[in-house]
C-alpha cells in the first residue's frame, strides 16, 4: 500500500541507500555544471560582451544534439556505470578548461570545452531514470526518489551560481572552474556505490531518442508534460543569460551580483524542496505543475517593471520556489503516466528538448536584448508562457487523469501477496501487461475444471467463488484469483461468478509466470509463489481474503498442528467432519467417487464445503506423502467468515 502520510514517500526514499547516492550525486554534478557556466558567462561578460553570454548558455543546443546519439547507448551500460562516466566525463572537461582560463586561452576554446562538458551530461537523466525505479519499493517511494533526484539538482543550479560568481570574485575563474570539476569527481565516486541495476524486461529493440520522440508524440498526456518542461527550460536560459546582465547594469549589483540574485533564489529552492515533499504524497500533481509554472514566469517580468534590489531578490525567491516545484513534478508525472519499458526513451527524448529550449533561450535573449532592450526581453518572454499556459489548462486536466488511474491499478497490483517482493519496475510490467475487461451480473468469469490462461485482479464489483456449485467465497476490489490454474498448469479448481456488474483486470499466463517466476515456461518445482508464514497462506484463501488481521490471528492462535503420514486418510466422501484443513507442507489428493480430482501442495485448503454449508463432506482427500496441516474447527472459521 502507499505511505498514508503527505510527506513519508520522501522519507522512505531517503531510507534506500541508493537512492541517497544517486540523489546527491546528482546534486554535486549539478554543481559542478553550474559552477562552471555561472564563472565561465561572468568572466566573459566582462571581456567579450552579452553574445559571449549566450554562447555560454547556448551549450544546451550541443548537449541535445548529442542526446541523440547517447539515448540508445544508455540501454547497453549498466546505469550505475553510465551515471560514474558521465560525470568522470564532466570532470575532465572542467579541469581542461580551468587549465586554458589560467593560460588566457581563446574565448572559441573556453566556449568548445564548455560546450563539450553539457554534451557529455546529456545522457545523465536518462541512466537515472533506468535506475531510480530499481532501488524504490513503491509508487510513493518512486516519487519521493524523483522529488530527492530533483530537488538536489535545483538546488545543485542555486549553489553552482551563486559558487561560481562568488569564487570568481574572490579567486578567479581557473579556481572557479576547479571547483566544478571536483564536484563532478566527486559524484562519478558516489554513482559507482550505488546499486548496479539491470534495465527493465521489455522490447529494446527500437534504439535512440527518435523512439522517444514518437512515444512523446503518441500521447498527449506526455506531450503535454514535455512541452511543459521544455517551456520551463527555455525560461531558465532566458533568465541565465539576461539576469547575469541585469545584475550588471539595471541591478547595479557588481561582478558577483549575480550569485546575490542567485542566492535569493536558493532560499526560495529550498522552500520548494518542501513543498515538493508535500507533493510527493498527492495523488493529483497537474494543477500543482500549472501553478508553479507560474511562479517560474512571473518572477522575471517583475524583476523588468521593478527595477530595485529588494524586489529582484524577493522575486528571486519565488523564482526558485516555481523551478524546484515544477521540476519535480514534471518528473513525478512522467513517472506515472509513461510505462518504465519506455521511460529511458522518452526521458532521453525530453531532456533533450529540455537542453534545447534552455540553449535556445540563453542564444536568443541577448539578441532580443540588444533588439528590444532588457526589460521588454523578460517581460515579453514571462507574458508568452502565460498566455499559453492558460490556454493549455484541459492538458493539465487530462495528465491528472491519466496519472490518476495508472496510480490506483499500480497500487491494486501492489496489494496482491503473490507480487510483494516486486520492486516498482516489475510492478509497472505487471500493470502495463493487466487488460481490462467487465462482467455482468450472473456471468462466470470463468468455470470449474476448465483449462485457465489468465490470471485476475478484481477492479470493482463483487465476485463469487464456487465449488462444486457451492458458495465457498467472494472477491472484491483488490482479490485475485486463477494463479493456481496457471503456476500449475492444471485445471481450475472452482467457478467464479460475477454477483454484481463488475470489473476485472486480466493477465496472461506468459506475462503472470514472467512476473512471478522470470520466465513464461517455468515447471511448478520453480516457482517462487507460496509464502511460507502461516498468516500470508491464510490470507492467501478465498474463503479468508476479507477477514480483518485480527481475525486471521485469532484464527493461527486457536489452530492446531497435525503431521499425517504418507497413505493417512484425511477423511471420507460423506463422512461428517467439521475441520478447515490447509497444508503447510506435503501433498494431498482429492477424490470423488473413486476418481481423483486433484492434487493439492502447501498453501492450498479444503474443507470449506463441509464447514461453511454444515453438511457431510463431498470428497475424500488422503495424504499422498507425509503432510504438515494447520486444522481449524469449523465454528471458528465461520465465526471469523461472518465478522467480515
Amino acid at each position: 500500500m502507499s505511505v498514508p502520510s503527505a510527506v513519508s514517500p520522501v522519507r522512505a526514499a531517503l531510507r534506500e541507500p541508493g537512492i541517497r547516492r544517486t540523489a546527491a550525486g546528482f546534486g554535486l554534478l549539478t554543481l559542478g555544471e553550474w559552477i562552471l557556466g555561472t564563472a565561465v558567462a561572468i568572466a566573459l561578460f566582462a571581456s567579450s560582451g552579452p553574445l559571449a553570454v549566450g554562447l555560454v548558455g547556448a551549450r544546451f543546443v550541443p548537449a541535445a544534439l548529442a542526446s541523440v546519439l547517447l539515448a540508445g547507448l544508455v540501454d547497453h551500460v549498466a546505469p550505475a556505470r553510465a551515471l560514474a562516466g558521465v560525470a568522470a566525463l564532466r570532470a575532465l572537461a572542467a579541469a581542461a578548461c580551468s587549465v586554458v582560463l589560467a593560460h588566457d586561452g581563446a574565448t572559441a576554446f573556453v566556449i568548445a570545452l564548455v560546450w563539450l562538458d553539457a554534451a557529455a551530461g546529456s545522457a545523465y537523466r536518462p541512466a537515472q531514470s533506468r535506475l531510480l525505479p530499481s532501488l524504490a519499493r513503491t509508487p510513493g517511494e518512486l516519487t519521493g526518489a524523483v522529488a530527492l533526484a530533483s530537488n538536489a539538482k535545483s538546488a545543485g543550479q542555486i549553489a553552482g551560481a551563486l559558487a561560481g560568481g562568488l569564487v570568481l570574485a574572490r579567486a578567479g575563474a581557473p579556481t572557479a572552474v576547479a571547483c566544478a570539476a571536483s564536484a563532478s569527481l566527486l559524484s562519478a565516486v558516489l554513482a559507482l556505490r550505488s546499486r548496479r541495476a539491470p534495465a527493465p524486461a521489455g522490447d529494446r529493440s527500437a534504439e535512440g531518442i527518435g523512439r522517444g520522440l514518437a512515444l512523446i508524440a503518441g500521447h498527449r498526456e506526455t506531450r503535454v508534460v514535455a512541452a511543459w518542461a521544455g517551456a520551463r527550460s527555455l525560461l531558465r536560459g532566458v533568465w541565465m543569460a539576461l539576469g547575469v546582465i541585469a545584475a550588471a547594469t539595471s541591478l547595479d549589483l557588481g561582478e558577483g551580483g549575480f550569485g546575490i540574485l542567485m542566492t535569493a533564489a536558493g532560499i526560495g529552492t529550498v522552500v520548494g524542496i518542501g513543498c515538493s515533499g508535500v507533493l510527493a504524497g498527492r495523488r493529483v500533481l497537474g494543477a500543482p505543475f500549472a501553478a508553479s509554472l507560474v511562479l517560474c514566469a512571473v518572477p522575471l517580468a517583475v524583476v523588468a517593471a521593478v527595477p530595485a534590489t529588494a524586489v529582484a531578490l524577493a522575486a528571486m525567491v519565488i523564482w526558485g520556489i516555481g523551478m524546484a516545484v515544477s521540476d519535480v513534478t514534471a518528473q513525478a508525472l512522467l513517472a506515472r503516466v509513461v510505462p518504465p519499458v519506455q521511460t529511458p526513451r522518452v526521458v532521453g527524448a525530453m531532456e533533450g528538448g529540455k537542453l534545447l529550449a534552455e540553449g535556445l533561450g540563453a542564444l536568443l535573449a541577448p539578441v532580443a536584448y540588444e533588439l528590444a532592450g532588457l526589460d521588454a526581453a523578460l517581460i515579453g518572454s514571462a507574458a508568452l508562457v502565460l498566455v499559453l499556459l492558460a490556454a493549455d489548462l484541459p492538458g493539465f486536466r487530462a495528465v491528472d487523469r491519466r496519472a490518476l488511474g495508472r496510480t490506483e491499478r499500480l497500487e491494486l497490483v501492489r496489494g496482491v501477496p503473490l507480487f510483494g517482493a516486486l520492486r516498482l519496475d516489475g510492478l509497472e510490467m505487471v500493470a502495463a501487461a493487466l487488460v481490462p475487461g467487465r462482467i455482468r451480473a450472473g456471468e462466470d468469469l470463468f468455470v470449474q475444471d476448465t483449462t485457465g490462461s489468465r490470471w485476475y485482479l478484481i477492479e470493482d464489483g463483487v465476485l463469487e467463488v464456487r465449488v462444486d456449485g457451492f458458495l465457498t467465497g467472494t472477491l472484491r476490489r483488490g482479490a485475485a484469483v486463477g494463479e493456481r490454474s496457471l503456476l500449475r498448469a492444471e485445471p481450475r479448481a472452482a467457478t467464479v461468478r460475477a454477483a454484481t456488474d463488475s470489473a476485472v483486470l486480466g493477465l496472461e499466463r506468459g506475462a503472470f509466470l514472467r512476473a512471478v517466476t522470470g520466465t513464461a515456461d517455468a515447471p511448478v518445482a520453480d516457482v517462487p509463489a507460496i509464502p511460507r508464514d502461516v498468516r500470508a497462506m491464510l490470507r492467501r484463501q478465498h474463503v479468508l481474503a476479507h477477514v480483518s488481521d485480527g481475525a486471521l490471528a485469532d484464527l493461527e492462535r486457536v489452530a492446531t498442528r497435525w503431521t499425517a503420514a504418507a497413505g493417512t486418510l484425511l477423511f471420507g466422501q460423506d463422512a461428517e467432519d467439521d475441520r478447515y484443513l490447509l497444508l503447510l507442507d506435503g501433498e494431498v489428493q482429492v477424490v470423488v467417487d473413486g476418481v481423483p480430482r486433484r492434487t493439492l501442495r502447501p498453501g492450498d485448503a479444503l474443507g470449506e464445503i463441509a464447514v461453511l454449508h454444515r453438511r457431510p463432506r463431498t470428497a475424500s482427500a488422503r495424504a499422498v506423502r507425509d503432510t504438515d496441516l494447520l486444522v481449524i474447527d469449523g465454528a471458528s472459521l465461520r465465526e471469523a467468515v461472518t465478522t467480515v
